[in-house]
């Protein structure tokens, strides 16, 4: 069996206990026994999200810079260390609201090396051919961290109180990870002596690092077409995701229907990523984005006319379908657009950009609802970031020809 296949399996299980999957997902079960605990409203303990917002802002560039330079493997293991001690010592967490903001500044600056950045730069070295099927399927560790990180946390807390689950969540997190990480995962197939899955026998002097540097990529237009798309894309869709079940049950749909919706789209998410894993294999990549990019305006255009019955379904998949697609689409076009040298680094200016996006979508529902009475605005401006989306995908340039010049390193034919 091709190596790489391991990597992707160690990379799923890295990406299920990163701390997206831990911290994230698990944020609102811990909001109510934190509000218990101290008395802070809902309000002041979602501002948490801001602050690890800004401190991911500065440590995803900076982790992708590393994983760079001294190789992902070395970051990742830094980062499982380093983000679960601090996660374990939310247990002593106080009752000033502001020991909550740092910690979870902490949280992202610690556990920077464990999102995306670091894994998918492993599974491009590594494919060829097939590296969309490859990213997609390590990216489902994301979608399965999301499933069972929530639910594990609620029997923590039941079972031995707020304080011992992010102790729990910690010691889970650091067992199940960093053991299969420092054994079996492998930056680059040049490390045991073979080549990438799919590598063509014409390129076999191929330097180890081909592409752009940081630096170059940001002088090139393709760098902040996906910069703006991606940052645009989270506001909207992270949004309207985190807002559905409310947005439903105003516009007159039973609570229960609505849960159901909220279901369904976590479903489609994971079937979206695969879909979209595929057909980054077979069509040209902005292509794929643009249909993943237009069905979320369909969602949206139901919602807003006030959509019912089977409609209400068809609208949550189609933005399912999106949010599943849209990292997957980042990491292909990283490597794709940029090559591998400044990979993670590269990769973390747009992650940045996107998290900053996901933050700021759900902020923005609930401005726009506080202050019409209504989700409606929100959902009309995010249609119409879609469509700047949409167009600003068709400015994308086809894919750089990396190719060999006399004694100088690979550069880029078109950038």
């Amino acid at each position: 069996m091709f190596y790489g296949w391991i990597n992707v399996v160690v990379a799923g299980i890295g990406h299920m206990t990163s701390v997206s999957a831990l911290v994230f997902f698990t944020f609102g079960v811990f909001l109510a026994p934190l509000q218990q605990e101290f008395g802070w409203s809902r309000t002041a303990i979602s501002a948490a999200l801001i602050a690890a917002v800004c401190a991911t802002l500065i440590m995803q560039p900076l982790a992708g810079y590393w994983s760079d330079r001294i190789g992902p493997k070395r970051i990742v293991l830094a980062s499982i260390v380093g983000f679960n001690i601090v996660f374990a010592s939310m247990y002593f967490l106080t009752p000033s609201i502001w020991h909550l903001y740092l910690m979870f500044a902490l949280l992202t600056t610690t556990g920077a090396g464990t999102s995306p950045i670091t894994y998918c730069k492993v599974i491009t070295e590594w494919f060829t051919e097939r590296r969309g099927l490859a990213l997609c399927l390590s990216l489902l560790g994301v979608g399965l961290g999301a499933s069972f990180a929530p639910v594990l946390a609620n029997t923590l807390i039941e079972q031995f109180g707020w304080r011992m689950a992010y102790v729990g969540l910690a010691a889970i997190g650091v067992t199940l990870s960093f053991p299969l990480v420092a054994l079996f995962l492998v930056n680059a197939p040049r490390d045991l002596g073979v080549q990438p899955y799919g590598h063509d026998r014409q390129l076999q002097a191929m330097p180890a690092n081909y592409g752009l540097g940081a630096a170059e990529a940001r002088r090139t237009t393709n760098f902040w077409v996906l910069i703006v798309v991606f940052l645009l894309a989270g506001v909207s869709l992270n949004g309207t995701t985190l807002h559905m079940v409310p947005m439903l049950i105003d516009s007159g749909i039973s609570a229960q229907t609505a849960a159901m919706t909220a279901g369904l789209l976590g479903v489609s998410l994971m079937v979206g990523r695969i879909i979209a894993g595929l057909c980054l294999d077979r069509f040209f990549g902005p292509h794929v984005a643009l249909v993943f990019m237009t069905l979320p305006i369909i969602g949206l255009g139901i919602f807003l006319g006030d959509g019912t019955g089977v409609l209400v379904y068809v609208a949550a998949i189609s933005i399912g379908l999106a949010l599943g697609a849209e990292i997957d689409i980042v990491a292909y076009f990283v490597g794709r657009y940029f090559g591998i040298r400044a990979y993670s680094q590269i990769y973390g200016f747009i992650f940045a950009a996107f998290s900053v996006g996901t933050a700021a979508g759900p902020i923005i529902m609930g401005v726009v609802y506080d202050t019409t009475g209504s989700y409606q605005g929100a959902q009309i401006a995010f249609i119409a970031v879609l469509l700047l989306c949409c167009f600003m995908l068709t400015r994308l340039s086809d894919y750089p020809e990396w190719g060999l010049r006399d004694d100088q390193p690979l550069t880029a034919a078109k950038a």
